[in-house]
C-alpha cells in the first residue's frame, strides 16, 4: 500500500480572498477523490477546509487564520488528529513554515522558462538563499519518481535541478555531475541552499538534497516515496554523506559555464 504522505505547512494563503492570512497545508495529492476524502475527514470533525491548486496538485488546507500564532496552534492540534485518523504509519512527520509571500503569489512558469521570483544580485545571497528554500518547501509530499524532473513527480537530483532553476541557476541534471560544480564548503560551515550529497546506492556522488538549516535537508526521497525533510544526522545519510556544494555564492554565468564544462 503506497504511503500516504501528509505534510502540515504553514503558510501564506495566496488566494486573493485569504490574502495576508495564514493556512495549513494538510496534504498534496494528484487525484482529486483522494483530496475529497482527506477534506471530508477534517470537515466531519469540525476543522474548516479549502481547496488550492498549483502545478496540477490539489492541496487541502485548515484555516485560513488572521495570525501566524493561531494557525500554528491549530496545526497543534490537528496532528493527533490525522494520526488517528488515518494510522501512525500513513504519515510523515509534521513540521510548521512560513512561506515567503512573494514565492506564493509569483507565477510558476515551465521548467524551462524559470519564474524570475528570486533577486539576480549576488550580493543577496542570503535572500536568494531563504527564498529558495521556501520554495522548495512547497513541493513537500509531492511523489517521488525515478528521472522525474517536474512537479508531477521528482527525483532527487531532478528535483535540486528543478528548485535551482527557479534561482534562474543552470546546474547539472546529475548527481555526480552536480557534485563537481560550485564551491566546497566545510561540514561546519553549511548554510541553507547549499547542496549536500550522499554514496548510496553506487560508489560516489548518487544521491543529493539542499541543506535548509538545522541540521536538516529537503530531498526527493525514493525510501520515503516523496520530497521530505531529513535530518543530516539520520544515520543511513551520516554514514554515507560524501560533502556539500556551494552554489549561490557564484555568479550565475559562472555556474553555467562550470556546468557545461562537466556535461561535455
Amino acid at each position: 500500500m503506497r504511503k500516504f504522505v501528509v505534510s502540515i505547512l504553514l503558510l501564506t494563503v495566496s488566494l486573493p480572498a485569504f490574502a495576508g492570512q495564514y493556512g495549513i497545508q494538510v496534504g498534496a495529492f494528484q487525484e482529486f477523490e483522494r483530496a475529497e476524502a482527506t477534506q471530508s475527514a477534517l470537515e466531519d470533525a469540525g476543522f474548516n477546509t479549502y481547496f488550492s491548486e498549483i502545478d496540477g496538485f490539489k492541496r487541502v488546507r485548515v484555516g485560513p487564520f488572521t495570525s501566524k500564532e493561531k494557525a500554528e496552534a491549530e496545526a497543534k492540534a490537528l496532528w493527533p488528529f490525522l494520526v488517528a485518523r488515518f494510522g501512525p504509519n500513513e504519515f510523515e512527520r509534521s513540521w510548521v513554515v512560513e512561506e515567503d509571500r512573494e514565492i506564493e503569489n509569483a507565477p510558476i512558469s515551465p521548467v524551462d522558462g524559470p519564474a524570475h521570483i528570486f533577486a539576480d544580485k549576488p550580493s543577496e545571497d542570503l535572500r536568494i538563499s531563504s527564498n529558495l528554500i521556501e520554495y522548495a518547501k512547497t513541493f513537500f509530499g509531492v511523489p517521488y519518481r525515478w528521472g522525474g524532473t517536474t512537479s508531477e513527480g521528482f527525483d532527487c537530483s531532478g528535483f535540486v535541478q528543478y528548485i535551482f532553476a527557479r534561482a534562474n541557476y543552470q546546474i547539472p541534471r546529475q548527481a555526480k555531475n552536480q557534485f563537481k560544480v560550485g564551491e566546497t564548503p566545510s561540514d561546519d560551515e553549511l548554510t541553507p541552499g547549499d547542496l549536500v550529497f550522499f554514496s548510496t546506492y553506487t560508489r560516489g556522488a548518487s544521491h543529493v538534497g539542499i541543506y535548509i538549516g538545522n541540521g536538516e535537508f529537503i530531498q526527493a526521497s525514493s525510501g520515503e516515496g516523496s520530497v521530505c525533510i531529513t535530518p543530516l544526522s539520520k544515520r543511513y545519510y551520516s554514514n554515507r554523506y560524501l560533502g556539500a556544494r556551494r552554489i549561490l555564492s557564484l555568479d550565475r554565468e559562472v555556474v553555467k559555464q562550470m556546468t557545461a564544462l562537466v556535461n561535455n
